[in-house]
């Protein structure tokens, strides 16, 4: 049965991600730029407490990453971890990240 309830909140943590990452698409480059490198806010699933963090992260060519993770886990310090994330241009166009932006966070 715990299987079956991690999997679900796989799911939920999943589709919360993704809600997060487009909110934060639609917020202008000002706004983006004034996030802290790191906000924590925590969310209860299925009863179980989760951390998710976003990330602000400046990157080498003039943009902006944004990531939001968050890590199921499941035994011991074992779990699933998720992450969502774009970037921005100093135009405020956007784009899903690249694997390579991403791995840092996975």
């Amino acid at each position: 049965m715990e299987l079956v309830k991690n999997n679900r909140i796989d799911e939920i943590v999943l589709s919360r991600l993704l809600e997060k990452k487009n909110e934060l698409m639609k917020l202008n480059l000002d706004t983006l730029l004034r996030l802290p490198p790191l906000v924590v806010a925590n969310e209860v699933i299925e009863g179980k407490s989760l951390e998710f963090i976003t990330y602000r992260e400046e990157l080498s060519d003039d943009k902006l990453l944004i990531v939001v993770q968050c890590k199921n886990t499941r035994f011991w310090r074992y779990g699933h971890i998720f992450a969502e994330g774009f970037t921005v241009d100093k135009f405020g166009e956007t784009q899903d990240a690249n694997e390579k932006h991403m791995w840092a966070y996975l």
